[in-house]
């Protein structure tokens, strides 16, 4: 297993990151004040996340004013002999946010009285509490306080360093049930987020009533709302017109009622979303740049027509996403809304095939393709370096093994980055690793009860699925191309055309087999959200 990088510099960075936003926004120097008894009553609790198709982001608390007297709360009680672990919880919360937000009457003396009180009643619940805070800690004498006060209430030691942040927030998610954190807590890190940005606090209103994800596991990922700003109805150029990309630069390729756009990712990596209309259908291109998975979803759901944005949280490194309609938020590897107005609403949003390719495989099989101008509107032509320039968005992240923020749910069977081509057929998912792909080319498998087909290049990262129904196919003895077979024979030689919405028998086109919508994603994102996938290790099966 990879460990997740969070050097010293890293951490400052975010510390002076959030002063920024706070200032630049407009928030208060005060942070806000402790919760009352009713705005503490136990939330309900979080239902179970990624594993079924059911995955959602949640908000988080924010704390009260820095004071030298004791926070007036009236707890919920959690343990016996009078303590109650809501009190050294507030203090906690508040003595980090009057460091963080309130330079002038910091009192970072509160966040040490509650983590020694917790330490002297043995109150494992506040384990989730300083895990959720560490990383933003910018006193030495707290953070050792907060690393002492975790190595006495769990006998794990893990460093006195920043870099302990992802290692016990890994550790916390794996054994939350063991350390549950107080009643209290999911509106005290809301109240904590929304003091980053007031941006924030759209998305949270209400989210101990609706979020359908462990709030303990939401994070920040370092910008505000849209930060990283959306692509919104980009122009596009034809193929022959993009002089700007190379053959071999990667692009994500979309085909729509026999429409078909490349959006490159060195144009989507610093935008992360591109709200568009390709075949008459509004699309938004979902990237999350730090699991690797971009996908098409439909911009149509339950009647309503609308465009997503970045909210700025993550949930296991995986963006998480917001519509403009609602402001619910949305789990971006599932297509799921998890907090807000739909949380509850069981809605699966629809999403086209989206192929992870280069622009010369992309454009030597749809040469009327049209492609993202580099004059988005947003930044200038020259922001837009290539992928492989080490000035591009993301070029260390790419370039290095670990992931930028903890997930937990993990499986070594591949490097955490490994791309693999996702698969979901009904209950049963299976991930193909690219990899593997590129050598066998043509896989005939089966996935739960549908038999299906596996097709890809052997120099990109392109791959593609199919139902085959009883057929078994391989690629044509003649065909020499290093790119997706474009046709395709079967046991009986009988040869098949490869188009984007189905393999269709070339000497009957009535008989066709349909494609199976996939994407691209690192196996570390895949498996945090299907940890019951299988994983397809080669030879057909």
């Amino acid at each position: 297993m990879h460990i997740p990088f969070l050097s010293r510099t890293i951490w400052a960075a975010s510390t002076a990151a959030i002063l920024i936003f706070a200032v630049a926004c407009g928030s208060s120097p005060e942070p806000p004040s402790l919760p009352t008894e009713e705005e503490l009553s136990p939330p309900p609790p979080a239902q179970p996340a990624p594993q079924q198709p059911v995955n959602t982001p949640t908000p988080r608390p924010t704390l009260s004013e820095s004071s030298e007297e004791e926070p007036t709360v009236v707890p919920t009680a959690v343990s016996i002999r009078g303590y109650d672990s809501v009190l050294p919880m507030s203090k906690i919360f508040q003595g980090i946010s009057s460091t963080v937000f309130n330079e002038f009457s910091p009192n970072p003396a509160l966040a040490i009285d509650g983590m020694e009180t917790a330490r002297n009643h043995g109150d494992k619940s506040m384990v989730p509490v300083i895990v959720s805070l560490m990383r933003f800690i910018n006193r030495q004498e707290v953070f050792e306080k907060a690393v002492l006060t975790l190595n006495e209430l769990t006998g794990e030691d893990f460093g006195d360093t920043p870099a302990a942040w992802p290692l016990w927030f890994e550790w916390v998610g794996a054994n939350l049930d063991d350390y549950p954190p107080p009643d209290g807590y999911p509106q005290l890190k809301r109240r904590f987020l929304a003091s980053i940005h007031p941006g924030f606090e759209q998305f949270l209103l209400g989210y101990e009533d609706t979020s359908r994800i462990e709030p303990f596991e939401i994070e920040w990922g370092g910008v505000a709302p849209d930060g990283i700003p959306p692509l919104e109805f980009p122009p596009n150029i034809p193929a022959e017109d993009a002089d700007y990309l190379e053959s071999h630069e990667r692009v994500f390729g979309v085909s729509i009622n026999g429409e078909h756009r490349a959006y490159p990712l060195r144009i989507m990596n610093p935008h992360e979303m591109a709200n568009d209309v390709l075949g008459g259908e509004p699309i938004s291109l979902a990237y999350c740049t730090l699991c690797g998975a971009g996908i098409a979803y439909s911009g149509k759901f339950d009647g309503i027509e609308t465009t997503f944005g970045t909210s700025g949280f993550l949930y296991r490194s995986n963006k998480i996403m917001y519509d403009r309609e609602t402001l619910s938020l949305w789990n971006q590897e599932l297509g799921q809304p998890v907090i807000g107005t739909l949380a509850d609403s069981g809605i699966q949003l629809d999403f086209f095939p989206t192929l992870l390719t280069t622009w010369g495989e992309w454009k030597g099989a749809h040469p009327d393709t049209t492609v993202l101008s580099l004059d988005t509107g947003v930044y200038q032509p020259g922001r837009y370096f290539p992928e492989d320039n080490p000035n591009a968005t993301y070029y260390e992240y790419f370039h290095t093994p670990g992931t930028m923020f903890p997930v937990w749910i993990r499986d070594d069977r591949l490097e955490d980055k490994d791309v693999v081509l996702g698969v979901n057929v009904g209950d049963a998912q299976k991930a193909y690793p690219v990899h593997v792909l590129q050598v066998e080319r043509v896989v005939n498998d089966t996935l739960g009860e549908t038999n299906v087909v596996v097709l890809a290049s052997e120099i990109s990262q392109a791959a593609i699925a199919y139902e085959r129904g009883d057929n078994e196919f391989a690629r044509l003895e003649d065909d020499t191309s290093t790119g997706v077979a474009m046709k395709l024979v079967d046991q009986s030689g009988h040869v098949w055309n490869v188009t984007e919405e189905a393999l269709v028998n070339a000497a009957d086109s009535s008989e066709t087999l349909p494609r199976i919508p996939t994407h691209s994603s690192f196996w570390f994102g895949w498996f945090a959200f299907y940890p019951d996938t299988e994983l397809y290790e080669g030879g057909g099966g």
